[in-house]
């Protein structure tokens, strides 16, 4: 009997060979969660660096008076995601829990960055007329195709139903701002080149 046992054992054993057994779910799963989770906060720190910036973009105006249309953008703007800034309780991370910029962007992007924030803001401070308008909007264009397609990539990964109403409110916005900047933007860029 013990013979008997043994031999059917050792069938058993011999038919599980190459087969290697899948990990259990819960590991995996939290894995694939803990990575989807730092993903999303590094993706909210971004965010929420561009609604403080972009909150402020309107304080141009004192320095520079563009034409009504184009003031009216940068204040829509600001509104905007000074909006953002107001709702972000409702359904956002924490502020204080989101990862600081050094540990989401390698060095060598965050130096690209201020290089770009820097000769940006040069080129706007720097001109004026319809070259100011034109180095201002296209600084808002990128930055409002950025916050679009920044709260998409937030879309597919958040899963709390007020989180997903929120961004996709504000992706909306972001869009639609964007389009009329755009139009503004072609604008000014055929009034540059006319002259």
């Amino acid at each position: 009997m013990l013979k008997a046992k043994a031999t059917l054992f050792l069938i058993f054993m011999l038919s599980c060979v190459g087969q290697v057994p899948a990990a259990p779910s819960f590991l995996t799963t939290s894995k694939q969660d803990r990575a989807s989770r730092e993903s999303a906060a590094g993706g909210y720190a971004l965010l929420r660096e561009l609604a403080e910036k972009e909150s402020n973009v309107d304080k141009i105006l004192i320095l520079k008076n563009p034409s009504e249309r184009v003031a009216k953008v940068l204040k829509d703007i600001t509104d905007t995601f000074s909006d953002l800034k107001s709702e972000w309780p409702n359904g956002l991370p924490d502020p204080s829990t989101l990862p600081s910029l050094n540990k989401v962007l390698p060095d060598t992007e965050r130096r690209a960055r201020a290089s770009i924030e820097s000769e940006t803001t040069k080129l706007v401070l720097t001109s004026s007329g319809a070259d100011f308008e034109y180095h201002i909007l296209l600084s808002q264009v990128k930055a409002l195709g950025y916050a679009d397609h920044l709260t998409r990539a937030l879309l597919r990964q958040e899963k709390s139903p007020r989180a997903l109403a929120l961004l996709k409110k504000y992706q909306d916005k972001f869009r639609k701002l964007n389009n009329r900047t755009s139009d503004l933007l072609r604008d000014r860029a055929s009034k540059r080149s006319n002259k």
